[in-house]
């Protein structure tokens, strides 16, 4: 292109002066920092940098030929008459056969421009347009009428802005999303999560949100390099979304997110629940999907997990409340070693200074005599005859109403004082045994809950040791109840704690078998006695096949190990039929009895030794008379 082609605008330029000397790489410049401006340059801008620099066509020609904008002169029927070479590429254009191509072929949408008739009238804005052979493409336009000469005769600048709307796009996708995973950000969490909040208050349902912890992703950083370990966590958030989704089919109407906060943390957000409970069998299905191996370089690698969960709705809530509850108990169960789910209850988020006034109060509870035991029987499944207790601990605050379990043991836990406060169950609930048998009640098992601290403690078999001793209970009647978490770390040790409690007699049950690691390799190593269905399985039994599968499966685990298996939470008689019938040997729930106080527990056990004797009688008795007929 010429600039002739460009009369009007040629005419313009005067020269100021005679010095040329660089002023050809100056305008190179000059064409590269337009192109870099928001806006299209205009013809006035061209015109009024140019005439400054070089003779008019020469000066025009180097800023027409250099500029990455395109430019195009047509006249009022819209016939192009010329193009620089920028105009040429973008469009696509022959310049032997300008004259042939109409400008506003060129041009889709216009938007802040006049349409219709007045296509080709001069205006700025933003234009779809069209290559004559190939896709559109987004621009910036700017069409203005020439300065003089032939009336009509305009001319536009087109300005492609593909790169920066794609740049741009690249930036709000990066404000919003995790590079690595491509899932939600922190940032993007909080705005779905409060429209989440939203429109559970509309529709009277719940939502849910868990925050996870990884572990063993730093291990691989250190060891295959941090390629391996973005690999890890990919993989890790495919698991997630995967156990997630598993876990809710069947649950109609509920909504799912997955989230990553940081190098390890992720969140999983449930939107729509009408079931609370849910949210275990979600838990659950995660930690499954996450335990399974990864191979990552060739090799098998095991991620674990800890949960912090929490519900809403709760009262004065706010997203970032919300995020800070599930934080917090994913912390905790981090803290405890458990590779678990932990829930972080209303009480302790949303109001502090309750939750530090517990933590106070607790460190005076003992001494204060404050603490209670309560205890829950266990019935052969069989027979219904009854075959021990669980031993379980509450607060009763001076002063003040009973604290339920779930408040105040997470924060015995987590300051350590579950410690001396555990000896003292273990030392109450044994003692008590050895009074209810010089009392005249027959020997039963008692089950013991310890906690992962507990376990810990350096001196824990002295401590039973010397508490089976001073209170003089059979040791064989005692079982200790452990979560099969707390048997995972540091195996070799647990080893040797088990095998001296198992040489002194002492039962070892795993409460809650399943909803962990459920690793099958630690069973045949570790001295164990019972396993123990959890409620979770037990609840939706017998119209759920998949938790009938599952505890059918544990029984048959335990059968054939050796050991005895207990199903925890049973309510109905429908359940409890089920489990008689898949061969479960113990069952412990509400349909039989709630935790008792002592004395209480005492009347419940000789009326059922009484009514269990007179039945057992009368089934004799109805053999004897069959047999004789």
């Amino acid at each position: 292109m010429k600039t002739t082609d460009f009369p009007e605008v040629a005419a313009e330029f005067t020269p100021t002066h005679d010095e040329q000397a660089g002023r050809h790489r100056v305008l190179a410049n000059l064409a590269a920092t337009v192109t870099r401006l928001a806006r299209p340059v205009t013809t006035d801008v061209v015109t009024a940098v140019a005439r400054r620099m070089l003779p008019g066509e020469a000066a025009l020609q180097l800023v027409l030929d250099a500029t990455h904008d395109g430019v195009v002169q047509f006249n009022a029927q819209g016939r192009l008459l010329a193009a620089n070479p920028a105009a040429i590429r973008m469009f696509g254009l022959d310049p032997a056969l300008l004259g042939d191509v109409n400008f506003a072929d060129l041009i889709h949408v216009r938007s802040g421009l006049p349409a219709g008739a007045d296509l080709l009238r001069p205006g700025q804005g933003e234009a779809v347009a069209c290559r004559l052979h190939g896709p559109s493409f987004p621009v910036d336009l700017h069409i203005s009428e020439g300065v003089s000469g032939e009336p009509g005769r305009r001319f536009a600048i087109v300005r492609d802005m593909s790169e920066r709307l794609s740049a741009e796009s690249r930036l709000a996708w990066l404000a919003n999303f995790d590079p690595l995973t491509g899932l939600p950000n922190r940032g993007q969490l909080r705005e779905r999560l409060q429209q989440a909040m939203r429109d559970a208050d509309a529709h009277g349902r719940g939502l849910v949100l868990m925050c996870l912890d990884l572990d063993r992703v730093r291990n691989v950083n250190d060891n295959l390099g941090l390629a391996a370990g973005d690999r890890l966590l990919q993989l890790a958030a495919l698991a997630i979304g995967e156990g997630a989704r598993s876990a809710m089919q069947g649950m109609a109407g509920m909504t799912l997110l997955v989230a990553r906060l940081s190098s390890d943390e992720f969140a999983v957000m449930i939107g729509g629940m009408t079931d609370g409970r849910d949210a275990d069998r979600i838990a659950r299905g995660i930690l499954t999907a996450l335990a399974r191996p990864h191979m990552v370089e060739a090799l098998e690698v095991f991620i674990s997990a800890r949960i912090g969960i929490t519900r809403y709705p709760q009262p004065s809530c706010a997203p970032e409340t919300l995020m800070l509850q599930a934080e917090r108990a994913m912390r905790r169960a981090k803290a405890l070693g458990l590779d678990t789910a932990m829930y972080e209850h209303l009480g302790q988020a949303t109001e502090g200074p309750s939750r530090i006034a517990l933590e106070a109060g607790l460190r005076h509870a003992l001494e204060r005599d404050e603490f209670h035991l309560v205890y829950q029987p266990k019935v052969h499944a069989a027979s219904g005859a009854v075959a021990g207790v669980e031993a379980l601990l509450r607060w009763h605050p001076e002063g003040d109403v009973v604290i339920g379990p779930d408040r105040f043991i997470p924060i015995l836990e987590e300051t350590g004082l579950i410690v001396p406060v555990g000896t003292w169950v273990l030392q109450t609930a044994c003692a008590q045994m050895v009074r209810w048998q010089r009392g005249g009640m027959r020997p039963l098992k008692l089950a013991v809950n310890l906690s992962a601290r507990q376990f810990r403690q350096p001196d824990l078999v002295g401590t039973i040791e010397r508490i089976l001793v001073e209170t003089g209970f059979d040791p064989t009647l005692l079982q200790l109840e452990l979560t099969e978490s707390m048997l995972l770390d540091d195996i070799d040790d647990v080893v040797v704690i088990l095998d001296r409690l198992g040489a002194m007699g002492v039962g070892i049950a795993i409460d809650d078998f399943g909803t962990g690691h459920s690793s099958l390799n630690y069973l045949k190593r570790f001295h164990l006695d019972t396993l123990k269905i959890d409620r979770s399985f037990v609840r939706d039994t017998p119209t759920d096949s998949g938790s009938c599968a599952i505890a059918n499966a544990v029984i048959a685990l335990g059968h054939a190990l050796g050991v005895k298996v207990v199903a925890e939470g049973v309510e109905t008689e429908a359940q409890a039929e089920f489990l008689r019938r898949s061969g479960c040997d113990r069952l412990q729930g509400y349909l039989f009895s709630k935790p008792l106080p002592p004395q209480d527990l005492l009347r419940w056990v000789l009326q059922r030794q009484v009514s269990h004797r007179v039945d057992v009688e009368h089934q004799a008795g109805v053999r004897e008379v069959t047999r004789v007929g």
